[in-house]
């Protein structure tokens, strides 16, 4: 019986260390997966503008009154960019180099000269995916979304119309869902083929805007095996072949679509075999192990269907919710996003209106506003969180959205800055307002002669801008003085906060700071980040504790007899002084040992 419950203890103690270890690996692998801890590095590029974008479907609008309409929607709404389809097969009709609508007497391009200059008037940017071949480009009786026989063709439309709107769209997407057979012309998938369209795409549109940013089509959610009869191929396995056959020079921004499917945004099952919102932290993955990780990921379509429980059409493939839920997922996925993913960049809900749809599809449901005009509660909902940013994770520029300037403050250029430019002011008591969800957070600015000292707060508190010093009054200061100019520097103002919303406040002193004579103060940027919660190594930590003292338990008689010895093996040796452990008496017999009983029998 001994010997069995030794046995027992035995294998409870390596469950228990084992189960310990499976807790740590899942906290990483689950309530971790895509998180970013620490510095969250260099910003990209389109970090300082809001993420909410929505898709359009502007070319299905009868007349320019209901495309500026749905812009004015838009714009409402706090969205900063549109995603609209671009049809080759509309621009270049007939054969190739011909650009005139024959049937109405006008440019082919007139309508997209509408779109361009709408969005541009109200500050929107676009995302413009080139797409739908003409016939003429394509093999006889091909399927609408067939790739081109010729890529060049491709190019040549890419590089025109990027030349046409370089100062109004700068950001060109090459194809949609390749890796459907429904958007590769109904037949077999090919990502090797689509890299080569991607890099005519590239070419020629930087041929046409050498300032253009091109983005990868963006794949579409799916567990299709690797089998020419499927009706496509995993989103991961596609993008993972793409980098295998050299797509990696050949595009700026990496597209994924993110659809909630059945579960909502903070849904944390992640895995190969299973699409929801954070399946794109798989996608990241892919850029990650392809060394990849310099450029951002974009979704290009995510959202939920509002399909009714009444409804007679055809069913929705893609899940259903109600109106309200639709509404929560929305902002939720934003907010989780700005949260835990700094390489995560715009977000394009699919999408705004879906004018003169078949009566039995349920596309609709996705949609923001109605065909009649009306707005679903989501279209509420993300006008609010629009208008209430917080900056999540990573490194956010002057102009971040969110960024709040009170007092006089001017916009000057600087080489030396974080981005190229910075804000500036000498007015005592003008203030920069923000609020961000994290742990910690720096501010960029730059030093010099001429720069004055700012005082800093952290939810209202100066003691909560815990790692600036503080003046004679307890305020938390930053001094920007130096005797030379230098480039822009971060400075750490918290530490060590709760993880969750805070405000920061900058306010200018109108004292000079250390070796300057003015009291300039510039704002370039902050930096939010997150220290790592230790909830899930604490449990492992804890389980090995717990194992350790079960298993000395266990072994309690062997242990200390092993001590024992150990002790009189130190004590035998005359090169070690006679006290090394604290003991001058035998352990047991509470006797002073002599010599001989360290000797070997």
């Amino acid at each position: 019986p001994a010997m069995i419950r030794k046995g027992l203890g035995v294998s409870l103690w390596i469950i228990a260390i084992g189960l310990s270890g499976l807790g740590l690996w899942a906290g990483r692998q689950v309530l971790d997966r895509g998180v970013v801890y620490g510095d969250p590095g260099a910003p990209f590029p389109e970090h300082d503008v809001t993420a909410h974008a929505v898709n359009t479907q502007l070319e299905l609008e009868p007349d320019d009154v209901s495309m500026a309409r749905t812009l004015d929607l838009v714009k409402d709404a706090g969205f900063g960019w549109i995603r609209q389809q671009v049809s080759w097969a509309d621009i270049e009709p007939g054969h190739k180099g011909n650009f005139w609508d024959f049937e109405r007497n006008r440019p082919t391009w007139t309508r997209w000269d509408t779109i361009a200059r709408l969005a541009h008037d109200r500050n929107l940017r676009v995302i413009a995916r080139l797409e739908l071949p003409p016939p003429w480009a394509r093999p006889d009786g091909s399927y609408k979304s067939h790739p081109p026989v010729n890529v060049r063709d491709y190019a040549d439309f890419a590089a025109a119309f990027a030349s046409r709107y370089r100062d109004q769209i700068g950001y060109l997407q090459i194809w949609n869902e390749p890796n459907l057979t429904e958007e590769w012309g109904r037949r077999p998938v090919d990502p090797a083929a689509y890299v080569e369209l991607l890099r005519a795409g590239y070419t020629g549109a930087r041929q046409g805007n050498p300032k253009a940013r091109i983005l990868t089509a963006s794949l579409a959610q799916t567990l299709e095996p690797d089998d020419e009869t499927a009706a496509g191929l995993d989103d991961l396995v596609y993008f993972d072949r793409m980098y295998l056959h050299g797509a990696a020079p050949f595009f700026d921004i990496a597209a994924a679509n993110g659809y909630g499917l059945w579960t909502g945004p903070n849904d944390h099952q992640v895995g190969a075999w299973y699409t929801n919102l954070p399946r794109v932290t798989l996608f990241r993955d892919v850029m990650v192990r392809h060394r990849d990780t310099s450029k951002p990921v974009w979704i290009s379509e995510f959202g939920w269907n509002t399909q009714p429980a009444a409804w007679t059409g055809r069913p929705s493939p893609w899940g259903r919710v109600d109106e309200a839920t639709q509404a929560a997922h929305l902002s939720g996925g934003y907010a989780r996003a700005a949260r835990e993913w700094p390489w995560l960049g715009p977000m394009a809900v699919w999408l705004m209106r879906q004018p003169r749809a078949e009566v039995d599809d349920p596309t609709p449901f996705f949609a923001l506003v109605r065909d009649d005009w009306s707005t679903r509660p989501a279209y509420a909902s993300l006008k609010a969180s629009a208008a209430s940013p917080i900056l999540g994770v990573g490194m956010w520029q002057e102009s971040a959205p969110g960024v709040r300037y009170e007092g006089t403050w001017q916009v000057t250029s600087d080489p030396k800055a974080f981005g190229g430019v910075l804000r500036e002011t000498p007015a005592p008591n003008a203030h920069v307002r923000l609020a961000f969800e994290g742990t910690r957070l720096e501010v960029v600015t730059s030093v010099g002669p001429a720069r004055g000292v700012a005082y800093v707060t952290i939810d209202g508190s100066y003691l909560l801008a815990n790692e600036r010093p503080r003046n004679r009054f307890g305020q938390a200061t930053l001094d920007l003085g130096a005797p030379q100019s230098g480039d822009a520097k971060r400075f750490l103002v918290a530490s060590g906060l709760p993880d969750g919303r805070h405000e920061f406040e900058l306010t200018v002193s109108g004292d000079v700071g250390t070796g300057s004579s003015a009291p300039g103060v510039a704002f370039d940027g902050v930096v939010v980040s997150r220290d790592r919660t230790f909830a899930a190594e604490t449990v492992y930590v804890l389980g090995l504790i717990a194992s350790g003292i079960g298993g000395l338990w266990l072994f309690r008689a062997s242990v200390g007899r092993a001590v024992i010895d150990g002790i009189d093996y130190f004590r035998a040796d005359p090169a070690v002084p006679g006290d090394l452990f604290g003991l001058g008496q035998d352990a047991q017999s509470g006797r002073t040992p002599s010599r001989s009983e360290f000797s070997p029998a």
